[in-house]
């Protein structure tokens, strides 16, 4: 499954969800279904900017929670 979103363009989430490459960035890790801690870790970055940054994702794709970001992700494959 995630392979299948990984074959869609990097640049047609980007451009679909106005997501910027940061926000990409955790996309990926939400979908490979990394823990928060670890999302800060490997991003650098604390973990409520993950947090915040899910949230954003979150926003502009209409879901409310990380399952239903990565089931729109695949939708609009």
């Amino acid at each position: 499954m995630v392979e299948r979103l990984r074959k869609r363009t990097p640049c047609d989430l980007r451009a679909i969800y106005g997501l910027s490459d940061r926000e990409m960035q955790v996309l990926e890790l939400v979908i490979d279904a990394v823990p928060r801690a670890r999302m800060a870790e490997r991003l650098c970055i604390s973990e409520t900017t993950v947090q915040t940054h899910i949230r954003n994702i979150g926003i502009k794709m209409s879901c409310s929670r990380r399952e239903e970001i990565i089931v729109r992700a695949f939708a609009r494959r």
